[in-house]
């Protein structure tokens, strides 16, 4: 029993250590991506001051809109963290159960949030390529450009991986905590059972000695009792 006990525990700790390191995979992976997204940022502001009026105005929008999405995607990815150190610390904690479901839902929500965020934004990114490609631009500007451009996009997919592989990840945590907690609930229903059965011995044995004794006394009541009518009945 203790050793399925430490084993159970171990494996826990193995796959907690495995969905920690995937969400600083995670990590890392965004802080590519903002690396790239600030060149890329720089490039373009230096192409509209540089370009017509028409052309200025359009990149400066896409460029916008860009942005935008990229603050939404740190605020998306802020929140889950946030999760992710919710369901750290609770798996950590000893004693304290695991609300998996609630859990799984609220990860799963943010999950496909900052999806959502990653796929508007790589459309946004192809329009604005298309605008590089099509603008009038000197070769070695475009092509850098387009190099920055595709540098994002490949680190946008894996991004998207990275959240995949997180998901699954949790998923497996998730499910070896469930099982935790249906053994953990069958052995403290087991110990209650026999903490019951044996409280109930206990009170039988209890009663039957309290019988004992009172039998006991009974007898030797009447033990001295005609103890005492033989020793007073006349001699013959």
């Amino acid at each position: 029993m203790l050793k399925d006990q430490v084993a159970a525990y171990e494996k826990r700790i193995k796959n907690l250590e495995t969905f920690r390191d995937k969400f600083f995979a995670l990590k890392r992976s965004y802080d590519r991506y903002t690396d790239l997204h600030a060149t890329m940022s720089t490039k373009v502001e230096t192409l509209i001051a540089n370009s017509d009026h028409q052309q200025s105005e359009d990149l400066s929008r896409l460029l916008e809109t860009i942005k935008g999405e990229k603050q939404r995607l740190e605020q998306e990815l802020d929140l889950v963290g946030q999760e992710i150190t919710t369901i750290l610390s609770e798996c950590e904690g000893e004693g304290r159960e695991f609300r998996g479901r609630k859990q799984a839902r609220s990860l799963k929500k943010q999950l496909d949030h900052v999806k959502e965020v990653i796929a508007r934004q790589k459309s946004q990114i192809c329009e604005l390529m298309h605008r590089v490609e099509a603008g009038q631009i000197d070769a070695k500007t475009q092509n850098e450009l387009k190099d920055q451009l595709q540098r994002i996009m490949t680190e946008n997919a894996e991004l998207v991986t990275a959240l995949e592989v997180l998901q699954n990840e949790y998923d497996l945590l998730k499910k070896e905590l469930s099982d935790m907690a249906a053994c953990r609930a069958t052995a403290e229903h087991k110990f209650t059972m026999e903490t019951r059965t044996l409280r109930e011995e206990l009170m039988t044995l209890k009663q039957e000695h309290n019988q004992l004794v009172t039998e006991h006394a009974e007898l030797e009541e009447q033990y001295l009792r005609l103890y005492e009518e033989t020793r007073s009945a006349p001699a013959d």
